[in-house]
């Protein structure tokens, strides 16, 4: 959901302060009710000049709201007393120079919190949320907010789920990325990965067919490469291979990971081959020592299953290589060049883990076939 801006919601007071916190949905919010519930958090806060980000995952909320002392104060009291909340953490607080998501009323994104943010057991998993992985959340929502404010603050108006909609008609269409987006691979990078979701919610939803869903990737898939950049050098020390599974239904998330970090200074290869023989040997012929499997971002005909068979099966035939899994589950696309930046936190696997992974996953299928 994208709302459009406010001059309201700039950078416009010493007096600016902000809450973070973490809660539970209420067993009466349902997804309408939840729907319902941003777009009255976007039509409010201009009012009183608040702004911030609004993340939804299952039954858990993070929310980064900023603006004047009182109004954030006033507006947190309100959020207590709201039956649809529950079990209530604030995560940080306090005084900012600056607004963090100036111009965004109430930045809404659904299906991005997953149980792996939420800290200790199952039970703990309930109430707890891991401060850390919360921080990185902000700050990559942050991060997007900066780089789409390169572009003069123009996304104001840009709907990625009215655009989705429209790639998935069954109709013939001229279509064309939004204007903010023409000159910047960033930006186009970031409505690929909105209306990524868009469709995936739409798939879960039984709201279009495959037929559409697969027509919708194709086009934005030709918009992509139309619009693909002539890029520059790139630093050979840092060669990335990314690797798309055999049979999978989706390239589009590969490409736009190729482009981006080419144009970041990496050296990459895209691999995309009929079989995983063919595959190994393909990676075979270089060394690699970042390797992405490209995951889905919709999640069609068991393409996610397919991605983390592929990963683990990697991450055992070259254990000198750094094996990511990439997907709906790893971020935003746009993040991909950070994560791999010198000094950045990497996420590793072991050996012995992807030998367990595979072990299972085998268990499981002797378990469908009886």
């Amino acid at each position: 959901m994208t709302v459009t801006g406010d001059n309201s919601l700039r950078n416009d007071s010493s007096d600016l302060f902000h809450i973070a916190y973490a809660s539970r949905a209420s067993e009466m919010l349902c997804r309408d009710g939840l729907i319902e519930l941003a777009r009255h958090s976007a039509r409010q806060n201009p009012r009183i000049s608040v702004s911030g980000v609004l993340m939804h995952g299952g039954e858990k909320f993070l929310q980064w709201i900023e603006g004047p002392r009182s109004k954030v104060g006033a507006l947190m009291s309100s959020i207590s007393e709201d039956p649809r909340h529950t079990n209530i953490t604030v995560l940080d607080e306090g005084a900012i120079p600056q607004r963090r998501f100036a111009n965004w009323p109430m930045r809404f994104y659904s299906d991005t919190i997953r149980l792996e943010d939420w800290a200790g057991g199952r039970e703990k998993r309930k109430s707890e949320v891991d401060r850390k992985r919360a921080t990185v959340l902000f700050r990559n929502r942050a991060a997007e907010h900066r780089m789409l404010g390169r572009r003069s603050g123009s996304k104001a108006g840009f709907d990625a789920g009215l655009f989705a909609e429209r790639l998935a008609k069954l109709n013939r269409e001229d279509f064309t990325f939004p204007e903010f987006a023409t000159h910047s691979v960033m930006a186009r990078a970031t409505v690929v990965n909105e209306t990524f979701g868009h469709l995936a919610r739409g798939w879960r939803d039984d709201r279009w067919s495959s037929i559409q869903i697969v027509l919708a990737l194709a086009r934005l898939n030709f918009l992509w490469q139309k619009s693909r950049p002539i890029l520059g050098g790139t630093d050979d020390r840092q060669t990335v291979c990314i690797v798309v599974p055999p049979g999978s239904q989706e390239i589009l998330g590969a490409i736009v990971k190729t482009d981006l970090l080419s144009g970041s200074g990496f050296g990459t290869r895209l691999i995309a081959e009929r079989d995983f023989r063919a595959t190994i040997a393909s990676i075979d012929k270089d060394e690699h020592s970042e390797i992405i499997v490209s995951g889905p971002r919709v999640g069609l005909y068991g393409d996610a299953e397919r991605a983390s068979s592929l990963a683990d099966r990697l991450r055992i035939k070259f254990p000198q290589s750094n094996v990511h899994l990439g997907g709906s589950q790893s971020g935003p696309l746009t993040q991909w060049p950070e994560r791999l930046a010198p000094g950045s936190v990497r996420q590793t696997f072991s050996r012995r883990t992807a030998i367990s992974n595979l072990a299972l996953e085998a268990l499981r299928a002797i378990a469908r076939k009886k």
